[in-house]
């Protein structure tokens, strides 16, 4: 049975991460001349709204982009920009898009982004891009579209319709049309299969749910643009596959887009096909207290994707719809031993809870239990609290974290209050809490992102202080 964990979701940005942003990119050609579309979604519940007249709102946000060459780290392609959300009455996601045309070769894309009313809420990201010669026939990218409306122009316009991406891939049951927009670039005449498979990406254990067939005219670039109703279709994890295929519907090529389905409505039906199945399991004897408990406790190991589910389960769930999304969650992850694998990680979380309880109550509460469930034990753990000149601090170093493929990653808690709630104050790991001002907020000069700052610093206690941090 694999280690609870070590389990790898999809990913994405913590509960204790500052902006949560949704990036997709996207790669197409015009003619035979390549470029990639970033298309960013800035959740509205993670940046910062000013309050204007009338009891209007307006935020803002310091956005960077560039695209690197990965073995010069020559920057080939860049923007840098104010992005501004309009005056609106009620807060919503600032969505915004992004061109560049770039040749051919292997890419990182980095995205820093600064809320304009919080320089210490940011988010930071980075993800490889290659980009190949334009070969006949082939598909571009596909993109899953939540929203659709006409429009002439702007970001996120194409062929006068304005198409906005699912933010991180995920179709919940607001808004169950899933529509997917791709190129298909040929010169002849063909057959076109489109559907919906299980399974995040095509394999042989990947079952067909839908699909439909179109015949493509000969012309260089065919635009697919359709849709698919999924209110039936049961939470999980599938992929958006199109693919040009001969008289005997076998592909010669394809492309795919994996996303996340979240939709109870269709899994209570379901569930009612396994009732026996599903009261028979080790949910079915638990209370509501514990149900809840063990929901709360599934919070590190969500991807954004899932949280917001989980969200939904805990605020307006049943106890019944509760039992099966904890149910569910390890009758996925662990199928051949749901049950242990539930019982196991509930033991760590208790030894989390002893380990880390303080004046906010569950251990796994707090900014360290958090990340111990979602890491796992760090290799390392410097404890400072005899600094006087400073708050308690700890740096924890992991030799490698397979959820973000990064090696050596620190993060750093402290304790303002000099009680035993650390706080985690910086981290070098990707999608988690940043603040490139750490050293100024244990000195005293420097402010942390909930207002707090630490004592007066020392003057030599800097250096000392980086090397600490870095394992030197």
């Amino acid at each position: 049975m694999k280690h609870i964990l070590l389990l790898v979701l999809l990913p994405l940005a913590s509960a204790l991460s500052g902006l949560t942003v949704s990036v997709h990119s996207y790669k197409f050609y015009a003619e035979d001349k390549p470029y990639v579309d970033v298309n960013i979604r800035i959740l509205a519940n993670t940046i910062k709204y000013k309050n204007l007249d009338n009891n209007m709102l307006q935020s803002s946000a310091a956005v960077t982009m560039y695209l690197e060459e990965e073995l010069t780290k020559k920057v080939v392609a860049w923007e840098k920009y104010i992005l501004q959300s309009p005056v609106i009455e009620e807060k919503k996601d600032i969505v915004d898009q992004r061109r560049f045309f770039v040749p051919t070769g292997a890419y990182t894309l980095h995205v820093n982004i600064v809320d304009g009313l919080d320089s210490l809420n940011t988010f930071a990201m980075q993800q490889k891009i290659k980009i190949v010669e334009r070969v006949l026939p082939s598909f571009s990218d596909v993109a899953l579209i939540t929203s659709v409306a006409k429009k002439a122009d702007g970001p996120m316009v194409r062929n006068g319709v304005y198409m906005e991406p699912f933010p991180f891939s995920i179709v919940n049951e607001s808004q169950q049309i899933m529509h997917f927009y791709s190129e298909f670039y040929h010169k002849n005449t063909g057959l076109i299969a489109y559907g919906i498979y299980t399974g995040v990406q095509p394999s042989d254990s990947s079952k067909m749910v839908y699909v439909r067939y179109k015949k493509i005219p000969a012309e260089d670039v065919s635009v697919l643009f359709f849709n698919f109703d999924l209110n039936k279709l049961p939470t999980g994890d599938y992929h958006l596959k199109v693919a040009l295929i001969d008289e005997n519907k076998k592909e010669i090529v394809n492309k795919y887009a994996p996303f996340i389905n979240e939709n109870f409505p269709a899994d209570i039906a379901v569930k009612r096909d396994y009732n026996k199945e599903f009261g028979n399991s080790f949910v079915g004897t638990l209370d509501s207290a514990t149900v809840i408990y063990g929901l709360k406790a599934l919070a590190p190991l969500m991807s954004n994707q899932r949280a917001s589910a989980l969200a939904l389960a805990l605020k307006e769930g049943s106890l019944n719809v509760q039992k099966y999304f904890l149910y569910n969650f390890y009758k996925q992850e662990y199928p051949a031993a749901p049950q242990q694998a539930y019982e196991s990680y509930m033991k760590v979380v208790e030894a989390v809870n002893n380990k880390f309880y303080n004046t906010v109550g569950d251990g796994f509460k707090s900014d360290r239990g958090y990340i111990y469930l979602k890491y796992g034990q760090p290799n390392k753990v410097n404890t400072v609290n005899d600094e006087l000149s400073m708050p308690p601090y700890e740096i924890w170093y992991y030799d490698f974290i397979a959820k973000t493929n990064q090696s050596n990653v620190r993060f750093l808690f402290y304790s303002p209050n000099l009680d035993n709630e650390y706080r985690l104050l910086h981290s070098t790991c990707q999608g988690e809490r940043q603040n490139h001002n750490w050293t100024g907020v244990l000195a005293g000069n420097g402010t942390d992102s909930q207002g707090l700052t630490g004592p007066n610093g020392v003057s030599d206690w800097n250096t000392k202080l980086t090397k600490l941090f870095n394992n030197e």
